[in-house]
């Protein structure tokens, strides 16, 4: 009996040590690089009236005009105070308007800093905002559809898609004379997406096409990755859709997730892997 008990005793801690080695694996391979990536920031002085600040969370944007500071997005931890700092310097004398593209905590932690703002985000309503974020994050007003801000020279179009893509309420930003683009994690630059809670791959798949028929874009600041053109667009469709193929068709599977082996992802969860069996869980 005892040397049964020494057995499993030793099988177990064989077990321990491989999970032990593989968590090891995962956290310097792919999540340290990921962790250092996503908390370096840059600044990019797109025009007169927008500086766009990524990384830190989710890329961020600041208009600025004479009466009006808007920002889109208030990213996460220190990256979220750099941001804060700067935003109030820029908004002395003026009102400020903050824009919150989706709930998740990497675009929306920054909010609790701005204690007099007004905080726009999509209608997802106290108790879904809660169940994603801390209640000193909370909007001030939820938008139903569209809203209209003027600036000095141009006009921002704040769009709720109001159903499922990414979350149930997602926000876009359109500044109508200069056409640049604010998607949030609507469209992602070279990073694999996550697709959890009401987030519907084929939603995306149709999104893209009305973002292409509706809208002249010049600029896209992506919710991650860097500033780009309207082929930003057409990269994240052909992921959906090369991700789509391989569910239909698991002898092509790794053939079309080596396609993106370049992009920034995390196994299991924010990967072609994790896109895959998204499609083929929501198969009809």
């Amino acid at each position: 009996m005892k040397s049964k008990f020494k057995i499993i005793l030793k099988v177990l801690g064989v077990i321990m040590l491989l999970l032990a080695a593989t968590g090891a694996f995962v956290y310097f391979k792919y999540m340290r690089p990921f962790l250092t990536a996503m908390k370096q920031t840059e600044q990019v002085q797109l025009n007169n009236n927008l500086r766009v600040v990524t990384g830190g969370g989710g890329n961020s944007g600041i208009y600025t005009s004479k009466k009006l500071v808007v920002l889109i997005d208030t990213k996460m931890d220190e990256a979220a105070k750099e941001l804060h700092e700067q935003v109030m310097e820029m908004a002395k004398g003026k009102k400020l308007i903050i824009i919150n593209t989706h709930y998740h905590p990497d675009h929306i932690d920054g909010n609790l800093l701005y204690k007099n703002a007004t905080i726009i985000a999509g209608n997802y309503g106290n108790e879904a905002w809660l169940k994603a974020s801390k209640k000193e994050t909370l909007p001030s007003i939820w938008l139903k559809d569209t809203m209209h801000i003027a600036l000095d020279d141009d006009t921002l179009l704040v769009i709720n898609m109001a159903k499922n893509i990414h979350t149930s309420n997602d926000v876009m930003v359109y500044a109508l004379r200069r056409k640049i683009l604010f998607t949030g994690d609507l469209v992602l630059n070279h990073q694999a997406p996550v697709l959890m809670g009401e987030a519907d791959a084929e939603a995306y798949l149709k999104f893209f096409d009305e973002l292409m028929n509706q809208y002249p874009i010049k600029a896209i600041i992506p919710g991650h990755g860097n500033i780009a053109g309207i082929e930003a667009v057409d990269d994240f469709k052909m992921y959906f859709l090369d991700m789509k193929k391989a569910a239909l068709n698991p002898d092509l599977e790794d053939e079309l997730i080596a396609k993106y082996e370049d992009w920034r992802q995390l196994p299991m969860f924010m990967s072609p892997g994790a896109t895959i069996k998204h499609f083929r869980a929501h198969a009809n």
